[in-house]
């Protein structure tokens, strides 16, 4: 399996068609499953997100392909 990669925000880093295992800040131990497409990578530089800081802590962390 291949070594996990922080993240720290910002557009998509792979092809949005590319099958990721994610983990959030809200809990670390914890890990999702998703096309990359699919997930919310910018943290907070959205106005969404800007202005509701509760969607903080489902920042993606890390992240590796599967």
């Amino acid at each position: 399996m291949t070594k996990w990669i922080e993240w720290a925000g910002g557009i998509c880093p792979v092809d949005v068609y590319e099958m990721v295992e994610y983990k959030l800040r809200l809990d670390p131990n914890v890990s999702y499953t998703c096309m990359a497409g699919l997930c919310r990578w910018d943290h907070g530089r959205t106005p969404e997100s800007a202005a509701n800081e509760s969607f903080r802590r489902n920042d993606i962390i890390s992240y590796r392909l599967i």
